[in-house]
């Protein structure tokens, strides 16, 4: 019985040296290291956004309205006819001579006053009109992107670098150091 506990003693303690012996792959570990330098990664690019571009107009739209000095050239029209009518008229005639002298002088008046607002219509006379009128432009510039960072740190006496998407918080990377045996 004793041969069999040192023989089942003997196989298992072979079993340990030889599990500790045996490489069972890559061991990752855990370690931190000091930052030297952190460096944005920056990139030009331009872009085209649109913008609102607005001006004032001024126009001169002719008026199709009747304007106040139009009224006024019928009413003087009207009153110098039926004066000259007034004068040319004697005794019975007067009154219908005053009378058609009004309706002369009016009509002239009012074709005087119609011939200076279609002149003026003609000519750019008329009623100014400030318009705002705006379109869109597209406007061009530079923009600068960061595309990441360029971070500088030290392990065991020597510099790497490496890219990060963020910069890193604090002064000290977090690295993944993998041991593994190569030969003998």
């Amino acid at each position: 019985m004793l041969r069999k506990l040192s023989a089942v003693g003997l196989v298992a303690g072979l079993g340990v040296a030889n599990g500790a012996l045996a490489d069972h792959g890559a061991r990752s570990e855990y370690v931190y290291a000091p930052i030297l330098e952190v460096a944005p990664i920056v990139r030009e690019v331009t872009v085209t956004r649109p913008r609102q571009e607005c001006w004032l107009e001024t126009s001169v739209v002719p008026s199709d309205q009747p304007r106040r000095g139009q009224v006024g050239a019928v009413l003087a029209g009207g009153l110098i006819g039926g004066v000259i009518g007034h004068q040319i008229g004697h005794g019975s005639r007067n009154d219908a001579m005053t009378v058609l002298g009004t309706l002369v002088g009016s009509a002239v008046g009012s074709e005087a006053a119609r011939n200076r607002d279609r002149y003026a219509s003609h000519t750019g006379y008329g009623q100014e009109v400030t318009t705002e009128r705006c379109e869109m432009v597209p406007e061009a510039y530079v923009e600068e992107r960061i595309d990441g960072y360029r971070v500088t740190y030290e392990h065991f006496g020597r510099r790497y670098m490496t890219v990060m998407p963020e910069p890193p918080r604090g002064d000290r990377i977090r690295l993944r150091v993998t041991v593994e045996s190569a030969g003998y």
